[in-house]
């Protein structure tokens, strides 16, 4: 692993060699480069290759894509963990701690559970469940409106609403058809009273 300066300051980068490919290194700041190096063509000519730093693309998902060795495409969040931190441990993944997809620092990345990663969204808000205010009837998703199972795996919920379907459901057993809406509406007007 070396160290060398990113600009004219005091900040050190650091790059690492990427695993599996030593013609690749990423930089604890994210930065991916190749190597100079020589290559063989397939006509048997021996080529010098500059190396220089990787322009990464954004994909749908907003996550940073490389390019490297016969065209496979790596995540750089990937790239920079495994460099620095090591291979992922079973049933971990990465997570970006600020839930900023293209921001790769190594400061902000860590390997942990799909669940960890759910719970940095739902505290960065940007879980759509997150920044939900009304239910769909505009009943407010405040206490003690909230299904409570819901809260435990830090979902929000209409409670009314989730008593009126039930409340349809058990109906329906007994041959009776309700509102839904005027149902849940009620169940509300009682919850938001107590």
């Amino acid at each position: 692993m070396t160290a060398t300066a990113e600009t004219g300051d005091a900040d050190l980068v650091r790059w690492s060699p990427i695993v599996g490919d030593l013609n690749y290194e990423v930089s604890d700041t994210g930065c991916v480069r190749s190597l100079p190096r020589r290559i063989t063509t397939s006509h048997g000519v021996i080529r010098r290759v500059p190396g220089g730093l990787l322009k990464p693309r954004v994909v749908k998902s907003g996550h940073l894509i490389v390019s490297i060795s016969d065209k496979r495409i790596r995540y750089v969040h990937a790239l920079v963990l495994t460099a620095f931190v090591g291979p992922a441990p079973e049933g971990m993944e990465c997570r970006h701690k600020d839930d900023q997809p293209t921001n790769n620092h190594l400061s902000n990345l860590e390997w942990g559970t799909r669940s960890q990663n759910m719970y940095d969204r739902v505290r960065n808000g940007i879980h759509p469940a997150a920044n939900k205010t009304v239910c769909k009837w505009s009943h407010r998703l405040v206490a003690p409106n909230l299904d409570p199972s819901e809260l435990r795996r830090r979902g929000r919920t209409c409670l009314a609403c989730r008593q009126a379907h039930s409340r349809r459901s058990y109906m329906r057993t007994k041959g009776v058809e309700i509102d839904l809406k005027s149902t849940a509406d009620a169940y509300y007007a009682e919850l938001m009273s107590a």
